[in-house]
């Protein structure tokens, strides 16, 4: 699950200058998606098979 709470409070306590990468090891599609409509936009996957199922489905 995309913890909203905690990537606001994030974003508040680091400089605009720093990215937020989201790691989507063992996270679902559906988590995935409300990780980008959060704002995510940076994602990082370990297998790039798995990456390219995941970005055809978001």
């Amino acid at each position: 699950m995309f913890n909203q709470d905690a990537y606001n409070q994030i974003k508040t306590e680091i400089p605009n200058q720093v990215k937020i990468i989201a790691v989507t090891k063992t996270k679902s599609i559906e988590d995935i998606k409300q990780a980008i409509k959060a704002g995510i936009k940076i994602i990082g996957e370990n297998y790039v098979r798995r990456e390219k199922n995941r970005r055809s489905s978001c």
